[in-house]
């Protein structure tokens, strides 16, 4: 597990639940375990001002 593995798991934990909301800084690998059969995801992306033409 690297460091920034185990700063995810202390910061979600076992304590997150129905409506919980969290934010994943740009380049920061990530992943879901322990997903249950009625797991449901918005997923928002947001780049520079301008785009693809910034």
């Amino acid at each position: 597990m690297s460091d920034r593995e185990s700063v995810s798991q202390r910061l979600a934990g076992d304590v997150t639940g129905p409506g919980d909301c969290l934010f994943g800084l740009a380049g920061m690998s990530h992943r879901f375990v322990d997903i249950g059969p009625d797991f449901v995801t918005w997923v928002v992306f947001r780049g520079p001002k301008g785009g693809e033409a910034a």
